[in-house]
């Protein structure tokens, strides 16, 4: 009998304290519709150990509950963490440790005083700790301008403890409402998690916990595309570590629309001509040097000992089957084999490769893709060495346009 007294008392100082379960409670009155007294003006000031916000404590300082002052997010209450002095307020809710929670939030700022006009939150669970900051420049009681926000942590004890707390001094502060608990998808009482492949899934789903494959396509590997957009594992010495396509360390020069490696102020950046002078037209110089237009014969002459091949100048992976691969076609002459074929990307990251194949292939031809992942638009650099019957073998490089 009396551990059964000890157990309900134990829940009745949890209720008591605001402690809420995500097994159909959530936070306790996160949208502040309900304190301990009859708001009876358009704010009042709430004080430490005082008639309060139900469900919540002022634990420093002093903040404003506001009613009809401003429009709150929804409902008719909100709050605001400056009364006369920076405020802060807190919750505690059972957790179960090392799991990860998610409160989310909208925030907003008193637009009222002049200074500062950046409002500055810092929301905490224990020593997890975020800052957030909301510019009141543009902005009045009439439209505070609320935008949602998430807390993020990771529960290190049963029963955890959110505060929310001012880093403004003097009237006007930082406003909250709709505190509430979710889950990664930002769902209030869903039920998806982080799966072992860092993804936001419910557990049910055919997805979840499938095998992880980098962006190599290994399976639970750790290569990533860096900020060059080259697939390596952090570890690389060449991660993160990005050349323009002349080689120079973060340099401005790319490839552009016309396959040049260019400096991106040049004059000559995008002005694409072919040796025709039609602009973006598809003319180019052969091996012997004739401005060559696909379909119209030339008289090849001295160099009927060099084959040539037609190589486009964008394909469109789009799945309709139409130009969905980068192909290199027979011109008047037979290729014996493609011996190398490589695609780089404008900061010379290698993108795709394929080696000695027949140019009638119909898998070896690059999609658009690196690793299983969709590149995105633009123009990719490609050099390749072909061999024709003859005997020849010759050297093929330039631009191609990847078009979604």
């Amino acid at each position: 009998m009396k551990k059964n007294c000890l157990y309900f008392c134990f829940l009745l100082i949890l209720f008591l304290n605001g402690v809420s379960t995500l097994a159909g409670q959530n936070i306790v009155n996160g949208d502040f519709e309900n304190a301990q007294f009859q708001l009876l003006t358009p704010f009042r000031q709430v004080i430490p150990g005082g008639d309060g916000v139900i469900g919540w404590s002022v634990e420093s300082g002093n903040i404003d509950y506001i009613g009809s002052y401003w429009t709150p997010s929804s409902g008719n209450r909100s709050i605001d963490l400056n009364g006369s002095e920076s405020g802060s307020i807190s919750q505690s809710f059972a957790t179960q440790i090392g799991k990860e929670y998610y409160i989310k939030f909208d925030f907003a700022g008193n637009p009222v005083c002049d200074s500062p006009l950046e409002k500055v939150l810092e929301v905490s669970v224990g020593s997890t700790r975020e800052v957030y900051l909301f510019n009141t420049s543009a902005r009045s009681i009439n439209d505070l301008g609320w935008e949602p926000r998430v807390f993020t942590f990771t529960a290190v004890a049963a029963v955890s403890s959110v505060r929310f707390l001012s880093k403004n001094g003097g009237f006007c502060g930082p406003a909250i409402d709709n505190v509430e608990l979710v889950d990664c998808a930002g769902v209030r009482e869903g039920q998806s998690i982080k799966d072992e492949c860092g993804e936001c899934l419910e557990p049910t789903d055919i997805n979840f916990n499938r095998i992880c494959l980098d962006c190599y396509g290994v399976i639970n590997g750790d290569a990533i595309v860096d900020d060059c957009g080259v697939c390596l594992p952090p570890s690389a010495p060449d991660f993160n570590n990005c050349l323009d396509c002349a080689g120079a360390i973060n340099g401005s020069s790319i490839i552009d629309q016309c396959g040049q490696c260019v400096d991106s102020l040049a004059a000559n950046f995008n002005e694409c001509l072919d040796c025709a002078g039609i602009p973006f037209g598809e003319s180019f110089f052969n091996e012997c040097g004739q401005c060559y237009t696909p379909g119209i014969p030339i008289n090849a002459g001295e160099c009927d000992n060099r084959k040539l091949i037609y190589i486009p100048t964008s394909f469109s992976p789009n799945g309709d089957g139409i130009n969905d691969e980068f192909k290199f076609f027979e011109g008047v002459g037979r290729v014996a084999e493609v011996l190398t074929y490589e695609i780089y990307n404008r900061w010379g990251g290698k993108v795709y490769i394929a080696a000695n194949f027949d140019i009638a292939s119909s898998v070896e031809w690059w999609d658009g893709t690196s690793g299983n992942s969709k590149l995105e638009e633009g123009v990719y650099i490609y050099v390749s060495q072909i061999a024709f019957a003859s005997g020849a073998v010759l050297s093929y490089s330039g631009g191609v346009h990847l078009v979604r």
